[in-house]
């Protein structure tokens, strides 16, 4: 209660403890123009071949299937365009940030998912290249404030960086 309430007011309160159960679809909560909804578009678009390539689960395969490389792409590219560096941090938003979550329509990443797809396929590898020669601006990609980010392949903040 904060301080200089009345107690015997009544008075409609945040119950923030309160067990919701809210019918809706990820795709009804996230905006028709969010830029989550421009790079699916664009990855989409983009020939991934490669990275279908490297997976090695297959219908006739025992085991858990492989998350799909789009999503993986997608997840890095828009952390990317939002300023974010950290394999963990993109980790902690798939689980909290609606975008992220839109992104893996329901399927579960961790960091080390996360990091591992981008040492195989991220950063200085053959199919950021393709990727780039796609959409030309990729490796100008900056934070949605504008400014150079200043964040390295492992995360860490460079000196002068955003």
């Amino acid at each position: 209660m904060a301080k200089g309430r009345p107690s015997a007011l009544r008075l409609e309160t945040a119950v923030r403890t309160q067990i919701e159960f809210q019918q809706s679809s990820l795709d009804d909560l996230l905006s028709p123009d969010h830029r989550a909804r421009q790079v699916w578009d664009h990855v989409e678009e983009l020939d991934l071949s490669l990275l279908y390539g490297r997976v090695q689960t297959t219908v006739s395969s025992s085991g858990r299937p492989a998350i799909d490389p789009a999503i993986l792409v997608s997840l890095w590219l828009y952390a990317t365009l939002e300023g974010v560096g950290s394999a963990r941090l993109r980790a902690r938003l798939c689980k909290t940030d609606l975008a992220c979550l839109w992104l893996l329509g329901g399927v579960s990443v961790t960091y080390h998912t996360l990091s591992d797809f981008r040492g195989s396929a991220g950063p200085g590898r053959r199919h950021e290249a393709s990727i780039a020669g796609e959409w030309p601006f990729v490796p100008q990609c900056r934070p949605s404030g504008g400014a150079a980010s200043g964040i390295g392949r492992d995360g860490a903040q460079a000196a002068g960086g955003g």
